[in-house]
């Protein structure tokens, strides 16, 4: 999911930053950009991303909630994970 993250939406700063405004994500102060993005409202997932640098490409990280297995089996989590990408992609569902 990171891989892809950082190979679309996360290859640059505003492309990134571009997708995750058109969601209503929350930004806050971590690595080179981070945010908060809320699939549903009891869900926050938090992203922090790495722009590249030349020894190394994109990063990023993205921390779930600790009790997300609660409402979601772990398919489903990667689903949402996944759906979420594409989103910040600016792709639809």
């Amino acid at each position: 999911v990171i891989r892809r993250l950082c190979a679309t939406a996360g290859r640059d700063e505003q492309t990134l930053r571009a997708g995750a405004d058109a969601l209503d994500a929350q930004s806050f102060q971590a690595g080179d950009l981070a945010f908060d993005l809320k699939p549903f409202p009891l869900v926050t997932v938090r992203i922090i991303w790495h722009a590249p640098d030349e020894e190394f490409g994109s990063s990023a990280t993205m921390l779930l909630p600790k009790n997300i297995e609660s409402f979601f089996c772990s398919e489903d989590i990667v689903v949402l994970s996944e759906q979420m990408i594409s989103r910040l992609s600016g792709k639809p569902f």
